[in-house]
């Protein structure tokens, strides 16, 4: 998958310390999880959005990625997801 690849490239570039090229291919690759109405794979690409701005201390943005997962999760009954969610807010 696509959406697959692109979250592979942006988690090489995460730990070569390459935010903002890692925050381009984890975007791309919402994108097209929302095109496809993949509820996990968005609340997953959520986490690693949030993450990024995290390891960037960009705390409020970061925030603001895991609460939109966590709101996926509860609208979608998705109960490892929302723990997962829940465990980085």
């Amino acid at each position: 998958k696509k959406a697959d690849t692109l979250s592979s490239i942006g988690e090489v570039y995460f730990k070569q310390k390459q935010y903002s090229q890692a925050l381009n291919y984890e975007q791309q690759n919402l994108a097209i999880r929302q095109n496809n109405h993949d509820k996990n794979g968005q609340i997953l690409a959520l986490v690693e959005i949030g993450n990024i701005y995290l390891i960037q201390k960009q705390y409020s943005q970061s925030l603001d990625y895991y609460q939109k997962g966590l709101l996926i999760a509860k609208q979608n009954g998705r109960k490892a997801q929302e723990i997962l969610t829940l465990s980085n807010i």
